[in-house]
């Protein structure tokens, strides 16, 4: 069971990250500046699981979202980074599609990482809104695409925001005003 639960562990890191693996010393390029970087030296526990996970063989290579290329195939590599960040922003985009209420926010409904987050989720709480159940939620920190593209996307410049009905209504000081006004409950489709 504990072998299981290191391996889970090892996965949901890796598969959502670019990893450049390597023991000791190892030249960072340019190319490399955006990925995640561990030192396999004094680790064997860490690179025979990821040799048991993913086959990795060779030192230095780079873990790009479970697939091992080598150093030489940076240009793969960054390919593979672009599809991810665009599979992330399109898996965004359809939430919105889906479903009635999403907030993009800064940390999760459970551990809200900024104090606009942690408002808006006592707000929504107190109307009676459950995440997951009532609205679904996007946590920003997660993907620098996400986060940046969100805001092209709703053409509003920061977080909180919050999509009801495939629309954007704002963010945090919209629904303020909204709540203020008595119209908070309209304004997020509650009946």
């Amino acid at each position: 069971m504990a072998q299981h639960t290191y391996d889970d562990s090892i996965k949901s890191a890796v598969e959502k990250s670019i990893i450049l693996l390597h023991k000791g010393e190892v030249d960072i390029t340019d190319e490399m500046e955006t990925f995640n970087e561990i030192d396999l030296t004094g680790r064997k526990d860490l690179e025979e699981a990821l040799q048991r996970l993913y086959s990795v063989d060779a030192l230095p290579c780079i873990l790009a979202y479970g697939q091992v290329f080598s150093i030489e195939e940076i240009e793969a590599v960054k390919q593979k980074e672009r599809e991810f960040n665009e599979s992330e922003y399109n898996a965004a985009i359809d939430m919105i599609k889906r479903n009635k209420r999403v907030i993009f926010i800064k940390g999760t409904p459970n551990m809200p990482q900024c104090k606009f987050t942690r408002e808006l989720i006592n707000m929504l709480k107190e109307e009676g809104l459950v995440a997951e159940s009532d609205y679904k939620s996007v946590n920003v920190l997660d993907s620098v695409t996400v986060r940046e593209k969100i805001k092209e996307y709703g053409d509003w410049p920061t977080y909180p925001q919050v999509y009801i009905n495939q629309e954007l209504v704002g963010g945090l000081d919209v629904l303020k005003v909204e709540r203020k006004n008595g119209t908070i409950r309209s304004i997020l489709d509650i009946e």
